[in-house]
């Protein structure tokens, strides 16, 4: 019916797929078949109607996804830049009325890769949450909810654990510590030698961060995590893989 009154009005039709209703499922081959029977009825009903179409799609919709009826012309949407998402906590933080320093603004934009509309999300859930304890919006309240909207799609494949340990709390040889605060610090000023210093072009692979902890159990190994989330002000998730 959209596709025949587009036809019918010369109106070009925007179609959002995020939103369309996909069956939940583990297996990846099903949720790619069921992408690509989507796909393959909306290029039908571009190519029937002889219409102009926008689909906003994730990326596993280019190419070979059954739009073949269809001439598609692929246009991808790079990720928003840390400036992008600074500007963006900045505007939403002067509009809540929270006093942000230089290294709140840093934190916020270089750590969670959250999309415009998210920030707006975010600033909005603090300054509610934050009325609802009879409390002032803060640089914590934004903390809080950006941390919140992060990590929706991980809390489903894994436990969120709440940090109660700090540095004072860990008892280990100095070297051990040293370790731990350097990782910290590669975090925290990721952004700074990956993007300002442009290391990021000579690096396709290992972006990340990853440590590993050995020891028995009792030595402080998720201490420790607890702690580098503490310090960096992020969520921690334990990942259960015998399950």
């Amino acid at each position: 019916t959209i596709f025949r009154m587009a036809e019918q009005s010369g109106a070009l039709v925007f179609l959002d797929v995020d939103g369309f209703a996909l069956p939940e499922t583990d297996e990846r081959a099903h949720r790619a078949a069921a992408v690509r029977r989507l796909a393959g009825e909306i290029g039908g009903e571009i190519a029937k109607h002889q219409v102009s179409a926008i689909i906003a799609a994730p990326a596993a919709w280019a190419g070979g996804s059954g739009l073949e009826h269809a001439r598609v012309i692929d246009v991808a949407f790079p990720p928003v830049s840390v400036a992008v998402r600074r500007a963006c906590w900045r505007a939403q933080a002067n509009g809540a009325g929270v006093a942000l320093t230089d290294r709140d603004l840093s934190v916020l934009s270089e750590r969670f890769r959250l999309y415009p509309h998210q920030i707006d999300a975010a600033a909005a859930a603090a300054v509610t949450q934050a009325a609802w304890r009879g409390e002032t919006p803060s640089a914590t309240h934004l903390f809080a909810t950006a941390r919140a909207l992060s990590g929706q799609t991980l809390a489903s494949l894994a436990r969120r654990v709440e940090p109660v340990f700090s540095w004072d709390d860990l008892v280990l040889p100095a070297s051990v510590t040293g370790h731990l605060r350097a990782l910290c610090g590669r975090v925290a000023n990721r952004q700074r030698v990956l993007g300002d210093w442009g290391f990021e072009r000579t690096l396709p692979l290992g972006k990340g961060v990853t440590a590993l902890f050995a020891g028995s159990s009792g030595v402080g190994k998720t201490m420790a995590a607890e702690v580098i989330a503490q310090e960096l002000q992020l969520d921690l998730y334990k990942i259960d893989l015998s399950g």
